[in-house]
């Protein structure tokens, strides 16, 4: 099999026929979220100030990930860059950092597995081990172009869980019976999502949790979350492996997720303030 390298410019034309299995491919992602509702009323800022401080929280939010796969496996990480130095604006230095996305995710729809190596707030490594999300996509059949390929559109809808809706009420009780300023209660949303897809490269898989369509994801929009493929390189002369993480204790999302929320409720004050202490040594 040729190798291809195919920006989503131009026009080409890739035959899947009959996988082989040095079949191997590697899809970028820029991924953004909305945040116009930012306000910053409390700061007392110039307005200039308050503009470039929302500016930065915007670019902290756009982000490149890799999605590296096969015919069943993948594995999908941030692309890591230097960070560039915070800019003085007036008495402030801007820098906003988003963090919590650097590890990568493996996933394999043969074994409906996925693993994610992951490190705590008090840095212990861990590998977290769970199956792979469900999604009741429904396709329709509006289609349109991303670059050189035909999509199809689908839609699927998560369903607020019980869980959620238990932490809800534990939060809005807390609330009731200590108002914070700082603090507000939201109630949980189902997550609407719209995905397309391409049946040009007939593999199931697709960036972060998603995947389960006949063919790859290429964009996903759900709620302020937007993920838009921007570059499909087909069989790159060098390709980096799909590689099963090894790296951390083995624990569930459910387990690790409330091992973090004890860590994170121990730093906070009774306002729901985080309270981080600086020790100086004499």
């Amino acid at each position: 099999m040729k190798n291809f390298s195919i920006a989503i410019v131009g026009t080409v034309f890739i035959s899947f026929a009959g996988f082989a299995q040095s079949f191997h491919g590697q899809a970028v992602y820029l991924t953004k979220k909305i945040v116009n509702d930012i306000k910053l009323d409390g700061m007392n800022l110039p307005d200039a100030n308050q503009v470039e401080i929302i500016n930065a929280i915007k670019k902290a939010n756009e982000k490149t990930f890799l999605l590296n796969f096969k015919q069943h496996e993948s594995t999908y990480e941030q692309e890591q860059t230097l960070q560039k130095p915070a800019r003085a604006v007036g008495e402030f230095s801007v820098s906003v950092t988003s963090t919590g996305d650097l590890s990568a995710r493996y996933t394999n729809t043969k074994t409906n597995q996925i693993l994610q190596e992951q490190e705590s707030m008090n840095g212990k490594k861990f590998l977290i081990s769970d199956i792979l999300p469900t999604f009741d996509w429904k396709i329709s059949g509006e289609t349109k172009k991303i670059g050189v390929y035909n999509c199809l559109k689908a839609t699927a809808t998560i369903r607020v869980t019980a869980d959620q809706i238990a932490n809800y009420e534990e939060q809005l009780k807390k609330q009731a019976k200590k108002p914070s300023a700082f603090f507000k209660a939201q109630p949980p949303k189902d997550e609407e999502i719209t995905a397309w897809f391409t049946a040009d490269i007939p593999v199931n898989l697709g960036p972060g949790k998603y995947w389960g369509l006949p063919g790859l994801i290429l964009e996903v929009a759900s709620g302020k979350n937007i993920i838009l493929c921007s570059k499909i390189v087909i069989n790159p002369k060098n390709r980096s492996e799909v590689k099963v993480p090894s790296n951390g204790k083995i624990i569930s999302q459910k387990e690790y997720d409330l091992m973090q929320k004890k860590m994170f409720d121990s730093m906070k004050n009774e306002d729901g303030v985080i309270i981080h202490e600086t020790r100086t040594e004499k």
